[in-house]
């Protein structure tokens, strides 16, 4: 019971903020850059 009415809640909030839209968000991919190399310190 308690985690239907989170799920209700959530879907409310969602559409209330306009983010249930299917279609997502356009993903800006020039943004991103290769990894320097800080991995080696693992």
């Amino acid at each position: 019971p308690v985690a239907d009415l989170l799920a209700q809640r959530f879907a409310v909030a969602m559409k209330r903020l306009g983010l249930d839209r299917r279609e997502g968000f356009g993903l800006d991919c020039s943004r991103f850059a290769v990894p320097g190399a800080q991995m080696a310190l693992f």
